[in-house]
């Protein structure tokens, strides 16, 4: 459990002496920290103890969590004086309902994680972030100048940052086509290269045949294992699009579509009830728990798709324990319109917030690289060891920390990556490639527009449950009567108010054109 503010008076007067000792005892490394840092508009060294509350995605509280993050405190008195952080580390599968109770009941919160499982414009427009333009200006200036501005620009609502992205791969990466390596005989290599590895429009039926034949094989000569996860037409339908709630906007002629009553949508049902017909999806899958559990498993899925790079077979293979071959799908870097992943917020609850931005500043800038280090990786020698110039090896989990782990937390759910160690899963030189790809990607059209949802807020509700009840059944392709069921599907959209959503998307898109000479 975490130490709760309404500790004893006793233990908050040994830990103010304790700091006080610490502070006395590292009195030249403060000094020297100070000289680096502009401390013009800083923290108040004389401003009695400050503790920030900080809620972070991760995989909940560890074996050596309290242990590293006393270490962390200790060492922050050296860049923030009477500072003092009180972590609460929530796992992804319950962050947004835990996240929705922390803003319900108003609960103090100094910096909170912010990513895909909350969306960011509505999170904004309820009042549970503060504004940061002003922060950033007055107390954090080196914060503002670590990113470009085309990053800060997925940051703003209204003309206005709410977040401090957590810099990783901000570009959307190629889409790769992921294999055991053992099983590429069976996939026809050129074909998947010619007709689907340089492509910006959703896939064909001809170019999903190429997929086909390959479970096909696979089913043949007995070795389709777990199958194919029909989660992953996501990925073959998503190319060519930008997503506006939950509707779809062709980039070519910004033109507001339904997304569900496109001929590529219709192309991935249809294909979905076919495979699971031939038993290429499994019987059961809309009862498994976390249907992606078997990808990347010796005996597991035969193919999924998700981000693309050219290190993916190499440290996919190392991370997974066994070779896995790669083949792009997509070979087009785009930054996208919508907000970062995965990034940190100030709440508007929070007690502290000119002490809350100068610590994000630490988490995001060279001079604090070594706080975010160790709250990442945790104390070397006894969670990870350095085995070259800026590359480690962990040395209790081997691709991503759990809860197993005696500590560690995800680079990217805690700040700037590009300050970060190389890992044992990284190849040599992978932080270049990111700094490389951030400067040649192309935007997408519709980079920098944020559609306000207030108009039809209703309409967004009913359709999202609409689509939560229909979606994955026919995308699992196991329903019967599958084209009565589609259009009943469609009717309920309509009645939902989709056409109603469409005119606004499109009147914004439209205003936000003309507004921007576009």
């Amino acid at each position: 459990m975490f130490r709760k503010k309404n500790a004893t008076l006793l233990v908050t007067v040994l830990m103010m002496l304790a700091l006080l000792l610490a502070a006395c005892a590292n009195d030249n490394q403060v000094d020297s920290v100070e000289n680096q840092m502009d401390t013009e508009g800083s923290v108040d060294y004389n401003e009695p103890n400050v503790t920030l509350k900080w809620v972070l995605m991760g995989p909940g509280e560890q074996k050596d969590s309290q242990k590293v993050w006393a270490a962390f405190n200790e060492r922050l008195q050296a860049y923030l004086p009477n500072t003092k952080v009180e972590f609460e580390v929530i796992p992804a599968a319950e962050y947004q309902e835990r996240w929705q109770l922390m803003a319900a009941s108003r609960e103090k919160v100094d910096l909170a994680w912010h990513g895909w499982v909350i969306p960011y414009a509505d999170e904004v427009r309820r009042g549970s972030y503060m504004p940061l333009d002003d922060l950033l200006a007055d107390h954090a200036p080196e914060l503002m100048k670590e990113f470009p501005d085309w990053v800060w620009e997925k940051s703003k609502i209204d003309g206005q940052i709410y977040s401090v992205p957590n810099f990783q791969m901000m570009a959307s990466t190629p889409v790769g086509l992921k294999m055991p390596e053992a099983l590429l005989p069976y996939m026809d290599v050129e074909n998947v290269t010619e007709m689907l590895g340089d492509r910006t429009e959703p896939l064909r039926e001809e170019q999903i045949h190429i997929l086909e034949s390959y479970l096909m094989n696979l089913k043949e000569a007995g070795k389709l294992q777990e199958g194919f996860n029909p989660w992953n037409f996501e990925w073959i339908q998503s190319t060519g699009y930008s997503t506006v709630a939950n509707l779809a906007v062709a980039d070519q002629d910004f033109h507001v579509v339904n997304l569900y009553e496109t001929d590529n949508m219709r192309l991935i049902y249809d294909t979905a009830s076919k495979w699971y017909e031939e038993g290429f999806i499994r019987q059961d899958i809309l009862t498994i728990d976390d249907a992606r559990k078997f990808e990347g498993v010796e005996g597991g899925d035969v193919m999924w798709m998700h981000n693309y790079t050219p290190f993916s077979a190499e440290s996919e293979s190392l991370s997974n324990g066994f070779p896995i071959a790669v083949l792009p799908l997509t070979t087009a870097y785009t930054v996208s319109s919508s907000a970062s992943g995965t990034n940190m917020v100030i709440p508007s609850t929070s007690e502290h917030p000119e002490r809350a931005i100068q610590l994000l500043e630490l988490m995001n800038t060279e001079k604090g690289k070594e706080l975010y280090r160790m709250l990442v990786w945790g104390l070397e020698g006894e969670h990870y060891e350095v085995v070259g110039e800026n590359k480690i090896q962990t040395l209790d989990y081997e691709g991503a920390p759990d809860s197993n782990s005696n500590y560690g937390l995800d680079k990217w759910a805690v700040g700037n990556t590009l300050h970060g160690f190389e890992t044992q899963v990284d190849p040599e030189g992978y932080l270049d490639y990111v700094k490389e790809v951030h400067e040649k990607a192309v935007r997408a059209p519709l980079y920098g527009f944020q559609m306000n949802p207030e108009p039809v807020r209703t309409e967004i509700a009913q359709i999202a449950a609409v689509i939560g009840e229909y979606h994955e059944v026919l995308r699992s392709g196991g329903v019967r009567n599958g084209d009565q069921y589609y259009e009943e599907f469609l009717d309920k959209l309509r009645a939902a108010g989709s056409e109603r959503l469409i005119e606004e998307a499109q009147k914004q898109i439209d205003e936000w054109r003309a507004e921007n000479s576009l």
